[in-house]
């Protein structure tokens, strides 16, 4: 019987994940006659040869092709990962905020944070407040938050949502509340508040804002450094008082506005006086919000409750 070789044929194959060759056929290739072996291996060899340099290079195109399919999905996820937080156009944007909120720790049963937020988009938006805080802090531990309405301390998230026109501003909806023990000892906390787009909650912005409290604040030094005092009492009978020293040529004003912005009381200040009492007497008993303006600059915009 003659000799013989065997020859396989292989095919390279490749999924996602792997490579593998596939036999398609083998042949049995008799062996010629001694004279004719070298002339016939070298032959053999070459097409061996031939074949192998074939298989490589359909392996190389076949590599290059699956890496070049997964480098443009890698380069996708890292364009996307980098990109995902400007998928949502940012809506809002702060326009101002009362960073720090002092109060005395002997008599300050209410002090309060205020911030004005901007709908920068091309389009209103459906906008909601939520809070975030330590339960734990002693002086944070009792808050709440208001937006159009004020909630109870439970509420974390407003239940209703404010409309803000395209390029508008809101400064009026929105305070954040704190409640001190009122037992005379310093303290600090700090709460974050985050405005999102109702139907896109990922659509936000925070403020943070840092409450404190000492035994030897005065009246005269009021939020962020201002001049203008708050309304007292407050809650608020028929008369309430405002401490406001105005300079030289000054002119002041207070206007009061219900829940929804409409001014329904105006009221000018006088340059003589640095307590100004002013009758409310003509305000239901409810939840308002008022503004306080110097040569008509608006300087503080904050909330009076009237109860009788």
């Amino acid at each position: 019987m003659k000799e013989v070789v065997s020859v396989q044929y292989l095919r390279p194959e490749s999924n996602r994940h792997t490579l593998r060759y596939t036999i398609l056929s083998r042949a049995r290739l008799p062996v010629p006659p001694l004279r004719h072996q070298n002339r016939v291996a070298k032959i053999v060899v070459l097409f061996i040869y031939t074949k192998i340099l074939l298989q490589n290079l359909a392996t190389f195109a076949v590599l290059l092709f699956f890496n070049q399919v997964r480098m443009k999905k890698l380069l996708y996820i890292v364009i996307s990962s980098v990109l995902l937080p400007f998928a949502y156009a940012q809506s809002l944007q702060i326009v101002s905020f009362d960073s720090v909120v002092m109060g005395n720790a002997f008599t300050s049963d209410d002090i309060y944070a205020k911030a004005a937020v901007k709908n920068v988009s091309s389009s209103a938006k459906m906008v909601k407040v939520k809070r975030y805080y330590n339960a734990s802090n002693a002086l944070v531990d009792s808050n709440a938050i208001c937006w159009g309405f004020c909630f109870e301390p439970k509420v974390s998230v407003s239940p209703n949502a404010i409309n803000i026109a395209a390029g508008a501003t809101n400064s009026v909806d929105f305070s954040g509340h704190v409640y001190p023990d009122k037992d005379g000892v310093a303290r600090s906390g700090q709460i974050m508040y985050t405005f999102f787009v109702d139907e896109s909650p990922n659509d936000s912005v925070s403020i943070v804002v840092t409450y404190e409290v000492t035994p030897t604040f005065r009246v005269a030094k009021f939020q962020n450094g201002n001049r203008v005092g708050s309304l007292f009492p407050n809650p608020a009978g028929d008369v309430v008082e405002l401490h406001l020293e105005l300079k030289g040529n000054e002119q002041g004003r207070i206007a009061f506005m219900d829940i929804t912005g409409r001014i329904i009381k105006s009221v000018q200040l006088s340059n003589i006086d640095a307590v100004h009492r002013i009758n409310v007497h003509d305000l239901k008993p409810g939840v308002y919000l008022y503004t306080v303006y110097i040569n008509e600059r608006a300087e503080v915009t904050r909330r009076l409750t009237v109860r009788r």
